[in-house]
């Protein structure tokens, strides 16, 4: 029989402090700790990895996929929806780069 006086403890991933370099990402309700790209690229291919699964999971990944549909002004009703993906694109990305890059990339209009 299960001793139900003292049960297992469990950790809430959500409650665990993560250092200050790391930032969350939020997808579905759940929150995934992303390190930013540090400002000399060592860390890229790893960054890159992440930042195309939560771009993929977000289903903004079409507007930053080089083989994806280019935007075209004649696109209709689906233009906004492309410009609505192409911002949270770009602000995914903008909140997982470091401020050197950051600053290199601010004249960057879409993702």
């Amino acid at each position: 029989m299960a001793d139900t006086t003292n049960p297992p403890s469990t950790t809430n991933i959500m409650s665990i402090p993560t250092p200050s370099t790391i930032e969350g990402a939020r997808t579905e309700g759940i929150s995934f700790p992303i390190k930013s790209l540090d400002d000399n690229g060592r860390n890229y291919r790893t960054w890159q990895m992440r930042m195309v699964l939560l771009l993929q999971c977000a289903k903004v990944w079409d507007v930053v996929d080089p083989a994806g549909p280019p935007m075209l002004s004649d696109m209709g009703p689906q233009q906004d929806v492309w410009l609505d993906k192409d911002i949270t694109a770009l602000l995914h990305i903008n909140c997982h780069i470091g401020d050197n890059t950051m600053l290199a990339i601010n004249e960057a209009t879409h993702a």
